[in-house]
């Protein structure tokens, strides 16, 4: 399940062109920790699940579709 979420991550943020550094900021993480968390290296948080959904402006359950 967390590699679908780290894949979704990823493919919607280069769909909505948004760079890593560009999520990291409105995160209030660094560039390396948000890197990390794509890449399925840190554990991501619900509260950070949220960010990045408000951040994409869609629903939670986007995140967790097998596509």
């Amino acid at each position: 399940m967390e590699t679908i979420i780290y894949r979704n991550i990823r493919k919607i943020r280069i769909e909505k062109n948004f760079t890593q550094e560009y999520m990291a900021e409105e995160m209030s993480i660094s560039q390396t920790y948000y890197s990390k968390i794509e890449r399925g290296e840190k554990d991501i948080t619900l509260s950070q699940i949220v960010k990045i959904t408000k951040i994409f402006n869609i629903d939670t359950e986007t995140l967790f579709e097998q596509k």
